[in-house]
């Protein structure tokens, strides 16, 4: 990808961010560019095409920022806590309405998104379990196959357990799932490392 590409996505996802997807026209990204329409074709077929290099983009921005807190901490269940962090905080700053543009104007894209980025998660998951299990923090009777496959699907009933639960805060839901989890996967070891950390941050 040439740099002024990236450059060029990267503002236009502040654009989007702010003002949604739908409502932002070609005309209006060259024009809050500062650059002309031709321009803008020079680099995107159309629309649908901007959209899904900015959503590829965002998806391996995400990635490698998952892989930097894999490697900033040592143990398993100190890298879940923190990664569990940065999903809460991502939906925090993510508008709702961009998700739902999405959803509603561009569903192949994010069927597209969603198939690539499935079998990476179950990759990093799954590594990340065996991690666990050799450092004695994960059980070594699980089957580590399904425990990782169950933990992508639920980033795909995320939205139908919120429907659910109207009047209580993302944030409280994903971070009782992930309580769930723990309590479920980890070793004595690993839960006692689990409440330190939990009362840590009371």
């Amino acid at each position: 990808m040439e740099t002024k590409e990236k450059e060029i996505l990267m503002k236009v996802r502040d654009l989007f961010m702010t003002y949604g997807i739908r409502s932002m026209t070609m005309d209006d990204i060259a024009h809050r560019l500062g650059m002309s329409k031709r321009t803008l074709y020079e680099y995107f077929k159309d629309k649908a095409d901007l959209i899904r290099k900015i959503v590829f983009l965002e998806v391996e921005r995400i990635d490698t920022n998952m892989k930097e807190i894999a490697n900033k901490y040592d143990n398993v269940i100190e890298i879940m806590a923190k990664i569990n962090e940065y999903i809460i905080d991502m939906h925090k700053k993510t508008p709702k309405n961009v998700k739902f543009d999405l959803q509603k104007y561009y569903p192949a894209i994010l069927e597209e998104v969603e198939k690539y980025n499935e079998q990476k998660m179950f990759i990093s998951i799954k590594d990340n379990l065996l991690k666990g299990q050799k450092q004695g923090l994960i059980r070594e009777d699980l089957n580590i196959d399904i425990i990782a496959a169950l933990q992508v699907g639920r980033s795909y009933i995320i939205d139908k357990i919120m429907s659910m639960l109207e009047n209580i805060e993302f944030k409280q839901v994903l971070t009782e799932i992930f309580e769930y989890h723990i309590l479920a996967v980890t070793t004595k070891k690993g839960l006692d490392i689990y409440n330190q950390i939990k009362n840590y941050e009371k």
